[in-house]
C-alpha cells in the first residue's frame, strides 16, 4: 500500500492548499486524497494506525504527498517529527513560510471565524512575550525546523515562500519539482490561482458564540460524531450571518516590537535556506 515520498509540513496560512492542489495537477504527483491529514500530529488519528494512512492515498505510480500545517505546532503537537521519522526517514519535506507577522494576522482572522478567539489582535498579542504562544510558534520558522533537523538531512528540506510562489509562481513550482525530481517543465493554468483568496473571514454574531462550547467547536471544524454535510452546514450557517474581519495590519511601536521578537529567527532562517526573503519585513 502507498506512503509519501514527500510531505509539506507547513506553516499554517502559508499557501500549503495552493501548492497541495498544483502539485496534485502533476502527472508524476498524485496528493493525499484529503488535505491535512494529520496523521502524526492527532492523536486520534495516528491511533487509527498504518492501514488508515496509507488508505489516504490514492493507488498507481508515481510520487505520493500529503500536506499537513499541524505538523509544525511544536509544542502542541510534540511528536510529529519522531513519528515521521521513525516510518519515513527518507521522505523529502517542504516547509512553506511567509512574513511571521502576516502570517499570524492571517492566522488571527481564521481563528476569529472559527470561534477560538473573541478578542482584538492587540489583545491575542498581549503576553507574546511568553513562551511558547500559540501565534508565536507557528511564525517561529526556524524553531519549527530544528526538530526536523534532528532526524532529516538539510538537503531532504526545501524552505519555500508563499510571497515568491504568489508572485513568481512558475519559477517556483519548477524550484519545487526539480526538487521532488519530477519532470520541472510541467506548467498547469491553475498556478495562475490561488487558493482561498476569495474567503471572506467573518466574526461569528454574538448570538451564537456562547452557544458553541469548545466540544462543538472541534465537531464543526472536524467532524467525528456530527455527519460532515450537517457540520460544515452549520458552520457556514453561523459564518455567514457574521460580519466581516478586516485583516490586522501592525504599525509603529506595536509592528517594531513584534518584529525583534522574530529577528533572530529569521536571521536564523535565512542561513539555513540561503534565501533573503526580500518580499518580507526587514527583520
Amino acid at each position: 500500500m502507498p506512503l509519501p515520498n514527500f510531505i509539506i509540513i507547513g506553516a499554517q496560512k502559508c499557501g500549503t492548499s495552493s501548492l497541495h492542489t498544483y502539485l496534485n495537477e502533476h502527472p508524476d504527483i498524485q496528493m493525499s486524497t484529503e488535505k491535512e491529514v494529520q496523521y502524526f500530529s492527532e492523536e486520534w488519528r495516528w491511533e487509527q494506525g498504518l492501514e488508515w494512512y496509507q488508505n489516504r492515498f490514492p493507488e498507481g505510480p508515481g510520487l505520493k504527498g500529503e500536506a499537513s500545517p499541524q505538523y509544525t505546532w511544536y509544542p502542541y503537537c510534540d511528536k510529529s517529527a519522531e513519528r515521521m521519522a521513525a516510518l519515513l526517514p527518507d521522505i523529502k519535506l517542504i516547509y512553506m513560510v511567509r512574513d511571521p507577522i502576516t502570517r499570524m494576522a492571517s492566522q488571527y482572522q481564521d481563528w476569529v471565524a472559527q470561534f477560538w478567539e473573541r478578542g482584538s489582535f492587540e489583545e491575542a498579542m498581549e503576553n507574546i512575550d511568553e513562551w511558547p504562544h500559540r501565534y508565536r510558534v507557528t511564525s517561529s520558522y526556524w524553531y519549527q525546523l530544528q526538530h526536523y533537523l534532528k532526524y532529516y538531512k538539510p538537503e531532504q528540506i526545501k524552505v519555500v515562500a508563499l510571497e515568491d510562489l504568489s508572485k513568481a509562481t512558475t519559477v517556483t513550482m519548477r524550484g519545487i519539482l526539480e526538487f521532488l525530481e519530477v519532470n520541472p517543465d510541467f506548467w498547469s493554468q491553475s498556478w495562475l490561482e490561488r487558493r482561498h483568496t476569495g474567503d471572506i473571514k467573518r466574526r461569528p454574531h454574538p448570538l451564537f458564540q456562547p452557544l458553541v462550547s469548545d466540544w462543538l467547536r472541534m465537531e464543526l471544524l472536524e467532524p467525528r460524531r456530527i455527519p460532515r454535510k450537517v457540520a460544515y452546514a452549520i458552520r457556514h450557517f453561523i459564518q455567514r450571518t457574521g460580519t466581516p474581519i478586516e485583516r490586522p495590519n501592525p504599525e509603529g511601536q506595536f509592528e517594531q516590537r513584534l518584529m525583534a521578537l522574530f529577528r533572530d529567527d529569521v536571521n536564523q532562517l535565512k542561513q539555513f535556506s540561503g534565501q533573503q526573503f526580500d518580499r518580507w519585513r526587514s527583520y
